[in-house]
């Protein structure tokens, strides 16, 4: 018979697995490969990303700008991220009709959209990172800009993340 310590060992394993692994193979936007841009975005997406564009001097003051728009317009929170799940599969214009809670990776595809689609970023300026050493797996982007590889982390503002900060490990 296996021993209580066995199992607790077991059992973490297999939590890693799943948080580490098979949630990144069936989670949109949080894979192990890059989620498409889509070709076709909402008319009124598109001219916030002009909106934005029109009032940013350089590519890190429209990554700052576009920080601030979608950490005004969505939020993480700890228990949605579970109870809310059916958002991760809901299509584009639905999430961007909507106000308040996203998942991390929702908010980043967001984030990853109004920097390509403004013209001034391509992929290559854009690091999907992750942490997975804390309770859920959780996304983070890194973009490129005249000031160097800015983190960027939409998600955890909402527990005080700034601007060009790192996210916690324990979220």
């Amino acid at each position: 018979m296996l021993s209580i310590i066995k199992i607790i060992i077991i059992l973490i394993a297999l939590y890693i697995f799943i948080i580490s692994f098979l949630s990144r193979i069936f989670i949109p936007n949080l894979h192990f490969w890059r989620s498409p841009i889509p070709d076709r975005i909402p008319m009124s997406m598109q001219e916030e990303i002009n909106r934005i564009k029109k009032k940013s001097k350089t590519k890190h003051d429209f990554l700052k700008n576009t920080f601030a728009f979608l950490t005004s317009k969505y939020k993480g929170e700890k228990v949605k991220t579970y109870s809310k799940l059916y958002l991760l599969w809901k299509p584009l214009d639905y999430i961007w009709r909507k106000k308040g809670f996203l998942h991390c990776c929702r908010q980043n595809h967001l984030m990853r959209i109004f920097l390509i689609k403004s013209g001034m970023f391509t992929e290559e300026d854009i690091r999907l990172k992750h942490i997975t050493l804390c309770i859920n797996i959780h996304q983070y982007i890194e973009v490129r800009t005249e000031k160097g590889w800015i983190p960027v982390d939409t998600w955890t503002h909402a527990f005080g993340t700034k601007f060009g900060e790192k996210p916690p490990l324990w979220i």
